[in-house]
């Protein structure tokens, strides 16, 4: 994620994002570009970040809260925005997001941080989705294909598979995302269609 660049920026609101990187020493966030920019005001909340945070250039104003960096280069100061979680490791417990879409309410967004490699991840529907609706869980690098997981939610925990499906290649480029490029078992993003 890159905000900002050669001409300053104002108003920034980063809040509630979600990035995943293979290792902590990644790429991931870039806020501000150059060493002599000065951008106006950012406010950088309640977001889970996974690899390098890089500030650059000259932010004259700041709220920075309730987000969790997971990198081993943050250069956002612990000290100036204390309320916030850093660490220069991997997390080691798993995370599983749900959001309700806010256009569309039979859609839920799922995002899965598998960090203990597990096979498929337990994930609790039930506040989002209602005993006896019938479900279909999608992963996003295959939207339009057979859903990885599905049925009629009886209120219990549903096993997600991860890494089921492949990353798709850009068209022209077939070994594009290989490696640590692609995240495997260990990051997932679904849609949730509700019927």
């Amino acid at each position: 994620m890159l905000i900002g660049g050669a001409t300053p920026v104002d108003r920034t609101r980063v809040i509630e994002n979600y990035s995943w990187s293979p290792e902590a020493y990644s790429r991931n966030v870039r806020l501000g570009w150059g060493s002599s920019v000065e951008n106006e005001f950012i406010e950088l909340k309640d977001n889970y970040f996974v690899g390098n945070i890089y500030v650059q250039g000259i932010w004259k104003d700041a709220e920075v809260k309730n987000n969790h960096f997971y990198s081993e280069r943050i250069d956002i100061s612990e000290k100036e925005f204390p309320y916030n979680v850093y660490c220069n490791e991997l997390p080691v417990e798993n995370k599983i997001v749900l959001h309700e879409n806010e256009y569309n309410p039979d859609r839920i967004d799922l995002i899965i941080y598998n960090w203990e490699d597990l096979g498929s991840v337990n994930v609790h529907l039930g506040n989002f989705v209602d005993v006896g609706k019938r479900f279909e869980i999608y992963s996003v690098l295959d939207l339009w294909g057979e859903p990885v997981v599905s049925g009629v939610y009886s209120g219990e925990i549903i096993r997600v598979p991860m890494g089921t499906k492949a990353p798709v290649q850009p068209n022209g480029y077939p070994n594009a995302i290989t490696d640590v490029d692609n995240p495997g078992r260990r990051f997932g993003v679904f849609i949730i269609r509700v019927k």
